[in-house]
């Protein structure tokens, strides 16, 4: 394979953008989104990750709500007023998850409040995880 299809072949993988402070965890999803395919760009700052949304413009972001230097929530905000980034898909990730009595899901209406698409559990396996990825990613 010659450099240029090579490169076309790496533009083709989706972009996923991963904002979160445990490494641990980042380690081993991206590792996994990888695996399927995809191309991640992992940071640890609500600041980096904004940055990165705007340069690099992935076709997906995850990112943790409570982050060092700008949390997710501020960082989501930002981007969904940004006409560079209003249309990235961004779903947060959290290790809450406030079910109420009658299925209200209070953490669900809170990031589609801000404009994400919603929040995917850190305590789900991350074969859960990457399923709800794959998912998303064959609806864009």
């Amino acid at each position: 394979m010659m450099y240029n299809e090579y490169t076309t072949a790496m533009e083709k993988q989706p972009l996923i953008l991963l904002a979160d402070t445990d490494t641990i965890f980042t380690g081993e999803l991206s590792g996994r989104l990888i695996g399927m395919g995809c191309r991640v760009e992992v940071v640890h700052d609500g600041n980096v990750a904004a940055q990165k949304a705007r340069a690099l413009h992935p076709d997906l972001m995850l990112t943790e709500v409570h982050m060092p230097a700008k949390d997710g929530v501020t960082a989501v905000l930002e981007l969904k007023t940004d006409p560079a980034t209003k249309d990235l898909p961004i779903f947060f990730l959290t290790k809450l998850g406030d079910v109420r009595p009658g299925g209200l899901d209070v953490d669900q209406l809170a990031a589609k409040q801000v404009g994400a698409e919603g929040y995917i559990r850190k305590t789900d396996s991350l074969e859960r995880i990457v399923a709800r990825v794959r998912a998303h990613l064959r609806n864009i």
